[in-house]
């Protein structure tokens, strides 16, 4: 079903984000490792351990079980969906009663720089974005901050691109290393996660838990005021205002694939 929104909307909302685009690629970098923009993804992982986001731009990126694990359980997640261009996606976001996106390249531009994300999902309503979605794959029940701050940047970059935040939700999915292979599961789970969030009236909580078996489900309400001073703290390190803050876990320290090279690393030498 389409809704009536003027023809010249998604258009004018299209040739922005395109117009950003080329615009990030020819500005000289002020940012840290010659960057463009800084990305949600780091941002996230700045807040397991700093250290380690500066070796992976230093050293270059290790592929870790993990990072296999995740590229594996995104690819079956998105393994149906229908593969549209940029043009096309933000015209069905601003005619589409509702629509499902998944990996939507966002960029936008914060306090004099650019933040840049891909989504894992998007549930958009009538233009506006109503649910953010990320997926963890681990061994690990619970949610960490890393991973909600990777969800909030994506928010901001929404906010900032114009569209109506004030009723986004975010949700962090846990799912077990197993779910990689059950194909099915993944690709009716955000859908099936919805369905809860309208009939369990979850949209007038603040937060809220879902249990799916061995899935957990994290649904956040996206709070712009709270996110942007988290925010502006990680990306002090991006500007080059203060150097990379090392992890004092050294559980994260001991599965390190860079600890042989940091000077920082909580492991005693042999």
């Amino acid at each position: 079903m389409k809704f009536k929104f003027s023809g010249e909307e998604w258009k004018k909302h299209y040739k922005t984000q395109i117009s950003l685009l080329k615009r990030s690629r020819k500005q000289k970098s002020r940012l840290r490792f010659k960057r463009n923009s800084v990305i949600a993804s780091d941002v996230g992982s700045q807040l397991y351990c700093e250290k380690k986001v500066e070796m992976g731009y230093l050293y270059g990126t290790i592929k870790t079980e993990s990072m296999v694990l995740g590229s594996e359980g995104h690819e079956a997640i998105t393994e149906d969906s229908i593969k549209v261009d940029l043009k096309e996606a933000w015209k069905e976001i601003f005619t589409s009663e509702s629509y499902w996106i998944s990996e939507l390249l966002l960029l936008a531009n914060y306090k004099n720089l650019y933040l840049a994300g891909r989504p894992d999902t998007i549930f958009f309503a009538k233009g506006a974005p109503v649910m953010i979605f990320e997926f963890k794959f681990s061994k690990y029940r619970s949610s960490f901050p890393s991973h909600h701050i990777q969800a909030e940047t994506y928010g901001i970059i929404l906010n900032k691109l114009g569209f109506d935040t004030s009723s986004l939700f975010y949700t962090i999915v846990i799912l077990p290393p197993y779910m990689v292979s059950e194909k099915k599961k993944l690709n009716d789970l955000s859908r099936e996660i919805m369905l809860n969030f309208w009939g369990e009236k979850l949209y007038k909580k603040d937060s809220s838990t879902l249990l799916r078996g061995k899935v957990n489900v994290f649904i956040q309400k996206f709070d712009i005021h709270l996110v942007e001073e988290k925010l502006d703290k990680m990306l002090e390190f991006w500007k080059k205002e203060r150097e990379a803050i090392p992890t004092d876990n050294q559980n994260k320290c001991l599965i390190c694939e860079f600890k042989k090279k940091c000077d920082f690393s909580l492991i005693p030498s042999v």
